[in-house]
């Protein structure tokens, strides 16, 4: 048994669910407004939940994002 509050757990996965629900329904519904079995299609549809996926993230979870680009990125000022 953890002793992580309840709270605690959902302000943790909420973000990623909220993320995941928008860009279902943002891919499903750009999927019913373009023709099927088109490599257009395909690419229209996976850039619309792109699109959304990363602008949920950076209004859902800024600091979870903000802290996943701080690590990516190289340390300023020449430190390794």
């Amino acid at each position: 048994m953890t002793k992580v509050s309840a709270r605690s757990l959902m302000s943790s996965v909420l973000p990623g669910i909220v993320v995941a629900l928008v860009t279902a329904g943002v891919g499903f519904g750009v999927q019913t407004l373009v023709p099927p079995g088109r490599l257009t299609s395909l690419l229209i549809v996976s850039a619309a939940a792109v699109l959304a996926m990363v602008g949920t993230a950076l209004l859902v979870a800024r600091r979870s994002v903000s802290e996943v680009i701080r690590t990516a990125l190289p340390a300023r000022g020449g430190q390794a």
